[in-house]
């Protein structure tokens, strides 16, 4: 029969003393529930069950909050220029730590919190330069020229930056995502 982790749900190998997938401690008695042991006890002991499941939830709620506050700051940073910085960054926030809270497993708040963040890595520059080169409308002076020409070449060489960083920070949530649902499918019942 196959062992599963008791805080992850990874699967163990039979000599396991710690889960290589989440490092926890393993009961290695013959009192370790694996299988379909765990399907047929999972009912009768629901103390067990919560005991299971409560590591997981701290780590998502704390997950949730590090990625809102993450999100909420790229949304401020974005609108710096234009106006709203501080609702951005409320909203951001708020928004984004109850979209995340509602995943099962804090590598897929981390996997989903890495897309977002990769997405407005992407808009950073585009709102924060093209803030600037709106407000310049004819200009009529050097000083106003140079601002709008170091406005446009500061929307492409950032863009281009940030363009790239967004392409490393969404390959990083593609793997954490792929992590998660390999955990999901390892464990031998899920409780949504």
């Amino acid at each position: 029969m196959v062992a599963y982790c008791p805080s992850c749900g990874g699967e163990l190998t039979a000599d396991a003393a710690f889960c290589s997938s989440c490092g926890a401690g393993v009961d290695t008695s013959d009192n370790a529930t694996s299988g379909t042991e765990a399907d047929a006890t999972e009912d009768a002991d629901a103390g067990n069950s919560r005991r299971r499941y409560l590591p997981s939830s701290w780590r998502v709620g704390f997950a949730s909050v590090v990625f809102g506050l993450v999100i909420g700051l790229l949304i401020a940073w974005a609108l710096l220029q234009i106006g709203g910085s501080g609702t951005g960054f409320f909203l951001g926030f708020a928004g984004a730590t109850l979209y995340l809270w509602q995943k099962q497993t804090a590598t897929g708040v981390v996997g989903s919190g890495l897309y977002i963040s990769a997405l407005l890595l992407i808009l950073v520059p585009v709102l924060f330069y093209g803030g600037m080169i709106a407000t310049v409308d004819d200009p009529q002076t050097a000083e106003e020229t140079g601002a709008a020409i170091g406005s446009i070449v500061g929307l492409v060489v950032w863009g281009f930056a940030f363009a790239l960083v967004a392409v490393v920070v969404g390959a990083l949530g593609y793997f954490f995502k792929r992590r998660e649902r390999k955990k999901l499918a390892a464990q031998p019942h899920s409780k949504m």
